[in-house]
């Protein structure tokens, strides 16, 4: 009785006070992707595959999760209050999170491939830059350097 009223109470909850559906997609693809990854990594390497690492996992699932479903009752408790600045900032912030969540699953997603081939051709100029890219890491690169050198040859 008590999980009938549960599903009968969620039918009444809006859909639009969700952060975009294409970027829950995305979330959940590079999360998904994070953790093959990151089990591909421990295969390559011998890392024992333990159960605090799965632990690891969850928890993060759980956080994200959590964090995912605060925004959402922001949402609705502006919607509830009928305060459109609040809804229209509560959406912003909704996708913003989601969209900084794949932005460290992304980022996450490089470091795995970094470790498990960091010497491969496409290793050395596709996730390497990219990594570097995605971490801020990009003052000293190779074209930066470059164009330093160009600056103190000139006459």
């Amino acid at each position: 009785m008590k999980t009938a009223l549960i599903y009968v109470s969620l039918l009444f909850i809006k859909v639009s006070i969700l952060p975009n559906t294409n970027l829950l997609i995305w979330m959940a693809l590079a999360m998904t992707l994070d953790f093959l990854t990151g089990f591909s990594k421990a295969v390559v390497l011998n890392q024992a595959r333990t159960s605090g690492c799965l632990r690891k996992t969850i928890t993060k699932f759980v956080q994200y999760g959590g964090a995912v479903a605060v925004s959402v009752v922001l949402s609705q408790s502006a919607e509830q209050h009928k305060m459109q600045d609040a809804m229209r900032l509560a959406s912003i912030l909704g996708d913003a999170l989601v969209v900084f969540i794949i932005y460290i699953e992304i980022t996450s997603i490089f470091e795995n491939l970094i470790a498990i081939d960091s010497e491969s051709p496409i290793a050395k100029y596709f996730f390497v830059p990219a990594h570097k890219i995605l971490t801020a890491q990009i003052k000293r690169s190779p074209a930066v350097q470059a164009a330093e050198n160009l600056d103190q040859v000139k006459p």
